[in-house]
Parts: structure tokens; sequence; C-alpha cells
């Protein structure tokens, strides 16, 4: 019994150490903004690639390409190629703390798309969560100094980000038939030639410092490989419910890293934009109806105790 308490604990504290990986995610890029972003995705998903096949490998994972489905190929390397590439060009047009925060509007993307899929219920809550993300945003982006023009293409790039992020996940939810973390290293291997293509045909090669090039290294082996694995192990063998909520608290842990390393200002309405976002996302995932018929029950079961006596 302490041995699988024990495996509980240790997968769900993984599971938290992809989560970290990916709140640095915005640190690592403003590092690597002057290099251009297929240069950048080329080198990142080509490291990546050849992690998650190594890990695949390791672990003796099947050959999945034959059981996933050929569109998920396609929506794989939209989701992960575009998801990416407006990510990293939303940093070069707009601070990164504002970009980064609209970036991680993505979970409830998710789930106000799926809301109207068939056979799924649009809630009530659905319209309290957004309206809290985007006030939190509106506050971002008008508060204090009001809202900057100039930074519009970069807003609009992460939010595409974030859309393509989004509808990624809701496809993948979709083909529940194959998790293999081959999958998703495929998904990058396919995205680094893409990115190499597109850097040759539309780009200027800049060396990277060396500084810069342990960061890519660094990307493409924790945010783009580990941090999957991790996220995968931690979810299927740890506490998934704590690891979802602690999800929701991302942007909160992103932004902290920014500005504890010098790469945004501190400013109450930053904190209180990512503590919205943060709510808006709970808000959103917890089956309240669950929780008001288990409170109504032991409500009821209370009232007939006391009666009884």
């Amino acid at each position: 019994m302490n041995l699988i308490k024990s495996n509980y604990t240790k997968a769900t504290i993984i599971g938290q150490l992809g989560l970290l990986m990916w709140g640095l995610l915005a640190v690592f890029t403003v590092v690597v903004t002057n290099i251009p972003t297929f240069e950048i995705l080329s080198i990142v998903f080509t490291v990546s690639f050849i992690t998650g096949i190594a890990y695949s490998y390791i672990k003796g994972e099947e050959n999945p390409i034959k059981k996933h489905p050929k569109y998920m190929w396609f929506i794989g390397f939209l989701g992960i190629f575009c998801n990416d590439a407006l990510y990293i060009q939303s940093f070069k047009y707009a601070p990164p703390e504002q970009a980064d925060l609209i970036n991680y509007l993505w979970p409830l993307m998710v789930i106000l798309f799926s809301s109207v899929l068939p056979k799924e219920k649009f809630l009530i809550k659905y319209v309290i969560s957004a309206v809290i993300a985007f006030t939190g945003i509106y506050l971002l982006l008008c508060g204090g100094e009001g809202f900057h023009y100039e930074f519009l293409p970069g807003y609009g790039f992460a939010f595409l980000a974030a859309s393509c992020w989004a509808i990624f996940t809701l496809f993948s939810r979709g083909n529940n038939q194959n998790k293999s973390i081959a999958v998703t290293a495929i998904y990058c291997g396919i995205a680094a030639v893409g990115s190499f293509v597109s850097h040759c045909v539309s780009e200027v090669f800049i060396m990277p410092t060396l500084n810069q090039s342990i960061i890519l290294v660094i990307m493409g082996v924790t945010t783009h490989s580990l941090a999957y694995i991790f996220w995968d192990f931690g979810i299927k063998k740890g506490n998934f419910r704590l690891l979802s909520i602690l999800s929701y608290a991302n942007p909160i842990i992103s932004i902290f890293f920014l500005v504890l390393l010098g790469f945004a200002p501190y400013s109450n309405n930053l904190l209180i934009a990512a503590v919205l976002v943060f709510i808006a996302g709970v808000i959103s995932a917890i089956d309240w109806e669950s929780i008001s018929e288990k409170a109504l029950g032991k409500l009821f079961s209370a009232e007939s105790f006391f009666k009884s006596k």
C-alpha cells in the first residue's frame, strides 16, 4: 500500500515538473527573440524530435504510425508548428508578459469551443469564466498607460497561437486511441522540417550566441519534449485533479519567472490579470453541478439525522 502511495505521489511531482518547464517557456523565448522565428523552431523541434524518439525507444513503445489517423498528422503539424511560430512572433511585437498571458487563454478556449460541439452543453459558468478572463486581459492591456496600438500585431499573434493550440487539443481529445509519446515526437519532427524549409525560404540565418544555443537545446529537451512526457505520466499515474487545477496556475508561474528574472516589469495590473485568468480557468473546469448535488445530499442526510434524534 505504501509503495502504491509513493508511486502516486512521485507521478504527481513529475507532472508538476512538466508544468514548471512550461512555466519557463516565456523566459526562454525572450532570450532568443532576436533570432528568426523559423530558425528557432527548426533547432528546437529537431532536438525535441530526437529526445522524444529516444525516450519512446527506451520505453519500448510500439510503432504508432499505423494506428494513428491520417488527418491527425496534419492537425498535429498545424497545432504544434503554428502555435509555436505564432507564440514566438507575438514576443517580437508585444511585451512578453502581455503576449504570454493572452496565450494562456487557450484552456478557456478549449472549454468554450467544446461547448458548441454536438452532445456538449453550453453552461453559464463558461460565460462567467470568459467575462473574468477577458476582464483580466482588458485590465492588463488597457490599464495604467492605456492601450498601445503599436503592440496590436503581437496581441493578434498571441491570440491566434492560443486558438491553434485549443483546436489541436480538441482534436487530440477526440482521438483517444493513441497517446504515444512517439506521436508527439513525430509531430515535432515534421514541424522541424517545415520550420527549416520556411527558414531557408523567408529568413536570413543569425548565428546564436553560446548562451542562446544552450537555451535552444534546453527548450528542445524540456518545454518541447520532457514536459509533454512528464505531464502525460503525471495525469495517468498521479493526482489528475490536482494537476489539472495547478495547470491553470501556469500563467501566474510564467509571469512570476518573467518578473523575477527582470524580463518584465511588475505591476498590480499584471498580477491581478494573471490571477483572473487563473480563476477563470478553475471556474470553467470545476463540475459545479456535481459539487452542489453532493452538498445538498449531505445537507438532507444531516437534516434526516437530526429529525431522527
